[in-house]
């Protein structure tokens, strides 16, 4: 392959008519079959349609929202080791957005090659620039996960740290995934948990009546209203339901139940979907309520007044019952 691209030819087909007829045109991607034109720009190939859509997340701070930096990577790491197998073989991720993960499957993981893909150009090629030289080889592309312009039966790994829940069409996805992996690999999806997030907005919901009736976190206007806000979105599935067009405009679209995508992927023809909660290395449970109140605005001095509530939550229903408690981020393993 010429050093100049950062691309596996021999794994792609064309988005638009799903053939394995690209041709490299000087900087540009030709589909022989459809006669599709695909730019490539720093040796990267956009392949992306005039009906792709498109992401909110180019649009603010993403690191400084997420308070992602070497900590929060290193953090993802140990995340994903208590789940991935000794060797990945040929990894895919998909929707690699700041590329938290992909750093570690370029420089922590032991993977044959790692795909990087995202929607977002910007992504891909900021994703690149932070993992900079690798031992393994590391290609990357800007495509529509709607639309994965890779052949059948060309990854070992298809993974996806917090992205399926952004895709309309999540379980047209899955199929498409079911068909580039080989016999016996594997899907990991990183997602919001229904049954570990109804925690945090019941906690939410608690603290909101508390501070009503004592004022003990000192809460203004603001911070009531994003209180609110949080619980709504926790509980969005109650309001927004099956509603194809609220779904279409919301970036953030499901949070899912264990048992239909499990019931979902082997309908899809999986062997078998597992969920396995969300621990670091040191295997403790995490809530993270913390975390959540700090997204939704509320300032880390007024969340420690109430710190005793996630202290005897922890204290009481972690410590006794941990293996029937369902963290609010897990993970989702499809085996085909």
């Amino acid at each position: 392959m010429n050093t100049a691209l950062h691309y596996d030819a021999a794994k792609l087909q064309c988005p638009s008519c799903q053939q394995p007829a690209l041709q490299a045109q000087d900087a540009l991607l030709r589909c022989t079959q459809c006669g599709q034109r695909f730019p490539v720009q720093a040796g990267i190939p956009h392949l992306l349609s005039t009906d792709s859509p498109t992401t909110r997340l180019t649009d603010i701070d993403y690191d400084d929202h997420h308070n992602i930096d070497e900590g929060a990577r290193e953090s993802v790491g140990l995340n994903w080791a208590t789940v991935l197998p000794d060797a990945l073989g040929d990894v895919l991720e998909v929707g690699a957005g700041t590329g938290q993960l992909s750093w570690n499957l370029a420089h922590r993981f032991n993977s044959r090659s790692v795909h990087v893909t995202d929607i977002a150009p910007e992504f891909v090629e900021s994703t690149q620039q932070l993992i900079g030289q690798t031992a393994m080889p590391v290609f990357y592309y800007a495509c529509d996960a709607n639309h994965l312009p890779f052949s059948n039966n060309s990854f070992d790994t298809v993974l996806g740290n917090s992205v399926l829940h952004h895709f309309l069409d999540y379980p047209d996805m899955l199929k498409r995934i079911h068909g580039l992996l080989r016999p016996g690999g594997r899907a990991i999806f990183y997602e919001p948990v229904l049954q570990g997030k109804i925690m945090i907005a019941f906690l939410t919901s608690l603290i909101l009546k508390i501070e009503t009736k004592t004022q003990l976190g000192g809460f203004d206007e603001h911070d009531i209203a994003a209180l609110e806000k949080l619980v709504h979105h926790l509980t969005k599935a109650q309001h927004v339901g099956d509603d194809r067009e609220r779904l279409a405009a919301m970036e953030d679209k499901y949070i899912f139940d264990i048992h239909a995508i499990e019931k979902l992927g082997l309908s899809l023809g999986y062997q078998s979907v597992r969920h396995q909660n969300s621990r670091l290395a040191d295997g403790q449970f995490r809530i993270n309520l913390r975390q959540h109140l700090l997204l939704a605005g509320l300032s880390d001095d007024k969340i420690k007044a109430y710190r005793f509530m996630l202290n005897t939550y922890k204290d009481i229903l972690i410590d006794l019952i941990p293996n029937d408690q369902i963290t609010p981020m897990g993970f989702f393993t499809f085996t085909r």
